[in-house]
């Protein structure tokens, strides 16, 4: 069997099924599921595949994604952290071809930084920066690392009950956007009503959703069941 002909018409099959669904949400002018697959349309085209990080804040989201890059990029606190969508992608997709921060401003203005150290990054995706969740959409972050490789990228979201206005819409558009999700517990209160309540919601948005249980080391082994 010609695996890479048969991987090619089924890639074929499914963009002429996702043309025809924007031009169907097109015609009745709904234009969230027109954008959500049209990206998605893109995502396949360009073999591009994106793993949405969710949760509540402060269950260590951030924390776990700095694990996977084994280097802590990401700013990670007890109160609430992130304040933009922050997109890992591999360095080869970066426009300069090495590590790089690329900042989306809400009024359409990019930026760029040389420097992915945590103090640089910290100032675009903190709600400790200067009114970030405000001014800036997204921010992309550039790294080596063999996660992001073969068009995979991690997307760390503020959190689902953020106290700023507008985090928890900012992450559900992005998690129509996504191809997979990970859910994050605390094991300081792990499987609360209003978690459960949240994961339901995103099972209902995303096919693919793993679960993940942080700070496991909190629980006392008598505890443990």
């Amino acid at each position: 069997m010609d695996y890479k002909l048969n991987y090619d018409e089924r890639k074929e099959n499914v963009l002429a099924l996702i043309q025809k669904a924007i031009s169907f949400y097109a015609r009745i002018n709904d234009v969230d599921k027109t954008t959500s697959l049209s990206d998605l349309a893109d995502a396949v085209r360009n073999g591009k595949f994106s793993i949405i990080v969710v949760g509540q804040f402060s269950v260590g989201k951030s924390t776990f994604l700095n694990a996977l890059m084994q280097e802590k990029y990401l700013p990670s606190f007890k109160a609430e952290t992130t304040a933009t969508i922050n997109f890992l992608r591999a360095v080869k997709e970066s426009p300069t071809e090495k590590p790089l921060i690329r900042i989306n401003y809400s009024n359409g203005e990019v930026e760029q930084s040389d420097d992915v150290s945590l103090e640089n990054i910290e100032k675009y995706v903190s709600t400790n920066g200067d009114n970030v969740a405000t001014k800036i959409s997204s921010v992309e972050i550039f790294l080596d690392s063999e996660y992001l490789n073969d068009g995979v990228s991690l997307i760390d979201s503020p959190g689902l009950n953020g106290l700023l206005e507008g985090h928890e819409k900012i992450t559900r558009d992005q998690i129509n956007r996504s191809h997979a999700a990970i859910f994050a517990f605390s094991a300081h209160q792990p499987g609360s009503k209003s978690d459960f309540e949240k994961l339901k919601s995103l099972m209902d948005r995303c096919d693919s959703v793993l679960i993940i249980l942080n700070q496991i080391d909190h629980i006392r082994k008598e505890e443990e069941t």
